[in-house]
């Protein structure tokens, strides 16, 4: 399921233009961005590539920006690459959900759209053993 999309964001700050990637998704308790950043260099092979923060900020407010998700890159068995991971929230039944970034493909005859990647949701089923990788598989699909 579709619920949201990565944009390329820009702004000039002191001066100086800032580029930074923008995620964005609408689930049924209301809408969420957060950045995308790229994760710091690490010898951990298993941290993840990028970091999703969130800023609770309104006008007029200064609270720091919060982690809340992580992704890794990955490879489709067709070679194809997209991005794996969660984002953490107490809105979510299970405290949090896992997503799937994938490349924007132009759809024919619709309006070109400023959409550099899909974020694709898939819910977690209920596992009948711990054996079940139907949730990963279909990410997966998705993916391809």
């Amino acid at each position: 399921m579709n619920i949201g999309f990565v944009r390329q964001r820009e702004n000039e700050i002191r001066g100086e233009k800032v580029k930074w990637m923008e995620l964005s998704i609408r689930v049924p308790l209301g809408s969420f961005s957060a950045t995308l950043t790229k994760a710091k260099e690490t010898e951990n092979e298993n941290a993840p590539d990028y970091v999703l923060w969130w800023s609770p900020n309104r006008k007029g407010e200064s609270y720091d920006r919060v982690k809340v998700g992580s992704l890794w890159m990955k490879t489709s068995e067709k070679g194809n690459q997209y991005m794996n991971g969660y984002i953490e929230s107490p809105v979510f039944q299970s405290g949090k959900i896992h997503i799937s970034i994938v490349k924007y493909v132009q759809i024919e005859g619709m309006p070109l759209q400023p959409i550099l990647y899909n974020v694709l949701w898939s819910p977690e089923k209920k596992r009948e053993s711990h054996s079940d990788n139907s949730t990963d598989d279909h990410r997966e699909q998705c993916a391809r």
